[in-house]
């Protein structure tokens, strides 16, 4: 049976997660791509990094976050990896962000959400990641 401080931590935690997704998303609008290559390469090194834009190897990414050209549709996963990998390390830290984005997850039918954002699935990389949060 749940109590009224059970009820209220939940509450406290879901606004947090709220807060955090928004801080995220304006942060992956307003950031250059520089400024989000380097995020990323520091918070989840360069093998999760590379992944979640779809890439082989990072060498792309450290040319983005030298200021080098960038095509849209890698643009819009790397800023869809950072928005999501920003909301989890905001509420948990940057390990967990790592582990997320690498681990198998039950609301992407046991598949890792950086592969959901390496394929453009934007809406099911959000979905898992509310989830998770909410969870």
């Amino acid at each position: 049976m749940l109590n009224r401080a059970d009820i209220g931590a939940d509450v406290n935690r879901m606004d947090d997660s709220v807060a955090a997704e928004h801080r995220a998303y304006k942060e992956s609008t307003a950031l250059s791509v520089p400024q989000i290559a380097g995020y990323l390469l520091e918070t989840l090194g360069q093998k999760v990094t590379a992944l979640g834009v779809g890439l082989r190897d990072a060498r792309p990414v450290r040319a983005w976050q030298e200021g080098r050209e960038i095509r849209e549709e890698n643009e819009v996963r790397l800023r869809l990896l950072y928005r999501v990998a920003k909301t989890v390390a905001s509420i948990y830290d940057e390990e967990t962000a790592r582990a997320f984005l690498r681990s198998s997850s039950p609301y992407l039918g046991d598949e890792a959400p950086v592969f959901a954002i390496a394929a453009g699935d934007e809406k099911s990389a959000l979905e898992a990641l509310r989830a998770f949060l909410e969870g």
